[in-house]
């Protein structure tokens, strides 16, 4: 009965992936016109493609295409995973398999819930490996040897119960970027970062200026000929912009979805005062204070980096791997990090973000998989893994072997992204809307849908979110999360 009612679950997974990648591929033909003149291009490299319409797995460099090769599918926004120094570690073969994140979920849905067994493995965003666990797609892994060296939220993000079924390589949080150059030329100090979300609107709002240096809270201010933001939102169809509304809306108060974990029952609250007053603060950033780039609601993470480096923002809240990507730039030696302004919760709350090695239970080659995996999610391959992505480690020995790296090295800044790292993952909690087993996708992809619906003001804010939550009260109980059973 449970394998019927996971299968079920498969089934209407497999329906709803299908409908919300038409959607999703119809916004993104859409986007074009959305007024994004003043984006800079999307850097691109080797073997990183954009991740608009893209059918076609990566064909990354230094992979193998070998019958007896570990296939391994990942998402091409982290960059070229052959480039992974796993020497002296494996000496076998991968074959790694890109695709732009919003289309790994359901590549992953379509090809292993209907028996291909394309792959034996994955390298899943937080919610992947409950998401797919729930359906019986991945095999429950062996905890390592030494799993106490790794954060227990990170554990517990890739779990199900007692049944681990990722494990983690990264743990991110978000932090708060500040462009030291343009907050200098403001007249700002050090003592003047936003320590809440209404200063963190003064400030942006102040650091957007027309051509002729007129401020945005000056007379005369000119809002048709800006040269240079305040701030910037990530609004593209991918799950990073309901996880960028979280950090807002959760640090004031707010849930997409509250849990009741005793009585495993949950209700949708993403239409109250708190989360609409959220959205609404986001909203009239761009619409009445003119501190974000014309075209935002249509950034994704290529957009977002891209107009980060071009210099001309002056402050954004992301995860930590935004640093790696100012080097070789002009941002380089102009940007801080630090922890999150407080909203009216009075903490900066972030949701829990991260990326764990996963195997399917249907692997080709399974037992070479598992094998692998213990070696991806070692302290070594951690260590080289966080170095390629520029991102945030789950593992405290590995931060504490980084800040040892960047004392030695120099790297004050990366210091200093660790020390905010660390600082917001004490807040952090589980983005409630993603963590939803099976629902997972769905919930986030259909949430990001009416968010960008709300910010290019096809409805109201308000509007938005009551529309969204009978939406998501459909995804649950069609996925039977924690439908009090």
């Amino acid at each position: 009965e449970d394998l019927h009612m996971k299968r079920k679950w498969a089934s209407a997974v497999i329906a709803s992936a299908m409908a919300v990648m038409m959607v999703t591929g119809m916004a993104g033909c859409g986007s074009d016109e959305s007024g994004k003149t003043d984006t800079p291009a999307a850097e691109e490299t080797e073997n990183t493609e954009t991740p608009q319409e893209t059918e076609e797995p990566d064909a990354s460099s230094g992979t193998s295409d070998s019958k007896d090769a570990v296939t391994i599918v990942y998402n091409t926004n982290n960059g070229d995973m052959a480039k992974w120094d796993l020497e002296g570690l494996y000496d076998g073969e991968i074959n790694w398999v890109g695709y732009a994140e919003n289309e790994l979920d359901n590549k992953i849905l379509l090809e292993m819930t209907t028996g291909a067994q394309s792959f034996d493995m994955a390298i899943t965003p937080a919610s992947g490996a409950k998401q797919f666990g729930s359906l019986d797609l991945l095999e429950a892994l062996e905890p390592l040897d030494d799993m106490d060296d790794i954060f227990e939220g990170n554990v517990d993000q890739h779990s199900l119960g007692e049944d681990l079924y990722g494990y983690p390589l990264t743990g991110d949080a978000m932090i708060m970027y500040v462009n030291t150059k343009m907050w200098e030329e403001a007249g700002y100090t050090e003592e003047d970062v936003p320590k809440t979300l209404e200063e963190y609107r003064e400030k942006a709002i102040h650091l957007t200026m027309d051509s002729s240096g007129k401020r945005g809270d000056e007379e005369g201010f000119n809002k048709d000929d800006i040269v240079q933001w305040g701030t910037m939102f990530m609004g593209g169809s991918v799950v990073g912009n309901p996880y960028e509304l979280g950090t807002f809306a959760y640090s004031n108060g707010a849930k997409y979805i509250e849990k009741d974990f005793d009585n495993n029952s949950c209700e949708v609250v993403c239409n109250s005062k708190e989360f609409v007053d959220t959205l609404q603060f986001i909203k009239d950033l761009s619409d009445v204070d003119h501190a974000m780039p014309e075209g935002y609601v249509g950034y994704d993470y290529n957009e977002v980096d891209a107009q980060w480096i071009s210099g001309k923002i002056g402050l954004f809240i992301n995860w930590p791997y935004m640093l790696d990507r100012c080097e070789g730039t002009d941002m380089e030696g102009n940007v801080k990090v630090y922890g999150l302004p407080a909203g009216t919760s009075g903490k900066g709350i972030s949701p829990l973000g991260g990326w764990s090695v996963n195997v399917f239970k249907d692997a080709p080659h399974k037992e070479e998989a598992l094998k692998v995996a213990k070696i991806l999610a070692s302290k070594e391959a951690n260590f080289n893994y966080c170095a390629l992505q520029g991102s945030s480690t789950a593992r405290k020995s590995v931060l504490e072997q980084q800040n040892e790296q960047y004392k030695k090295d120099g790297k004050e800044m990366r210091l200093a992204v660790n020390e905010a790292y660390f600082a917001s993952v004490q807040n952090g909690v589980e983005m409630d809307l993603a963590q939803t087993n099976a629902a997972s996708t769905d919930c986030q992809q259909t949430a990001a849908q009416y968010i960008n619906m709300a910010l290019t003001g096809q409805i109201s804010c308000q509007e938005a979110m009551d529309q969204l939550k009978p939406e998501l009260e459909e995804i649950l109980e069609t996925n039977d999360y924690m439908q009090g059973n």
